[in-house]
């Protein structure tokens, strides 16, 4: 009988250990879906700081807090993250900053590409393994319609997300790395990844 048992209870773990997750993550490309991505830290309340509108183009501003008792209305401090989609589900691009966030959140809208101390590379896909189609040297205004969560945020570091981008009347992509928003500038950019970090 206890053999029996035995086999039954490494059968079920087994099953348990190749079931696809009951917790895996999903959420719509949509305000509600940031916000509930935002709240499954239990001790976090988060508001939309963006429009709707750019929301469903893959990226959110959203200002956060931590929760006090139980209502989201007692707030501790708070700050302003980023959080991108990957196509399925949210998550967080840009590390909570209660001074400067450099990452464009008005989508459809512009942007700049940062040259840096050396050039940026625009790609045909979002992700590093597409082929290069451009770079750019100095530092340039283009359109941007849409962003692409490729790397989450974790740890005080920030994640990768692609912008895509009119490229000479064609669509590319260039890393979230090494754009800011037309409000920000360059000089923000530089000032902010002197001390921030991504993966």
């Amino acid at each position: 009988m206890k053999r029996h048992v035995l086999v039954l209870g490494l059968a079920l773990l087994a099953f348990v250990a190749t079931a696809p997750s009951a917790q895996a993550n999903h959420s719509p490309e949509t305000k509600a879906g940031v916000l509930h991505a935002a709240e499954r830290d239990p001790d976090t309340c988060a508001r939309a700081i963006r429009s709707a509108s750019s929301i469903t183009h893959g990226i959110a501003a959203l200002a956060v807090h931590e929760l006090i008792g139980r209502s989201c209305a007692n707030g501790g401090p708070g700050c302003e993250e980023i959080w991108g989609y990957n196509g399925s589900d949210w998550a967080q691009l840009g590390w909570c900053s209660q001074d400067l966030v450099v990452y464009p959140t008005v989508l459809p809208g512009r942007l700049i590409i940062c040259h840096g101390t050396s050039y940026t590379v625009v790609r045909s896909g979002p992700g590093f393994n597409y082929r290069a189609v451009g770079r750019v040297k100095v530092n340039t205004d283009v359109g941007t319609d849409r962003v692409t969560l490729t790397v989450a945020a974790s740890k005080g570091v920030d994640g990768v997300a692609w912008y895509r981008i009119n490229w000479h009347g064609h669509a590319a992509w260039v890393a979230s790395f090494r754009v800011t928003s037309k409000d920000s500038g360059c000089a923000s950019w530089v000032a902010y990844w002197s001390y921030m970090h991504h993966r």
